[in-house]
């Protein structure tokens, strides 16, 4: 029965780190250049020959600069980096519940993973590393480090709530 919990619980997770993911260009796109209108599709489909998990759209009220569509493809890194922090809470909290708050945080170390590969011409790391004229592997190699870590503090905290 507890298997099945914790399976409903990184089911719950991918979902809600798509909307996090998502939102998170929205927000970024909002406080730098202002938005007329916004969208979410936080489920897996296609975009004309090109297969998504999720994405978003938005109007901008004002064209972003270079840097400015840099920070918007970059902010779901800065949610990422605060949950992979804030699993550390974990260790505070005694309760049967904390593995699943452990799932949940785990959740940013994989769409961080994800978002590092940078494989599709569309992915924000490459959209990223075009607006920064920089190669991607600059932040290939950052967000793979990063992930390493994250997944030696979860590796970390499982071991201690078991």
């Amino acid at each position: 029965m507890i298997w099945l919990l914790y399976a409903l619980a990184v089911i719950g997770t991918w979902l809600a780190w798509n909307v996090i993911h998502e939102m998170s260009h929205v927000l970024m796109a909002k406080a730098l250049v202002g938005l007329k209108s916004w969208k979410i599709f936080p489920y897996p489909h296609k975009v004309g020959d090109n297969f998504v998990w999720a994405r978003s759209t938005w109007r901008s009220l004002e064209a972003p600069t270079r840097h400015q569509k840099a920070a918007i493809h970059l902010a779901p890194r800065i949610a990422n980096i605060v949950f992979m922090v804030l699993m550390a809470a974990v260790c505070l909290s005694h309760s049967p519940l904390a593995v699943f708050w452990l799932i949940f945080c785990g959740g940013a170390i994989i769409d961080l993973f994800t978002g590092s590969l940078g494989i599709s011409k569309y992915s924000d790391l490459k959209i990223d590393a075009r607006q920064l004229n920089i190669s991607p592997w600059w932040l290939r190699v950052a967000g793979m480090v990063a992930c390493t870590q994250g997944v030696f503090l979860f590796v970390m905290l499982l071991i201690m709530h078991s």
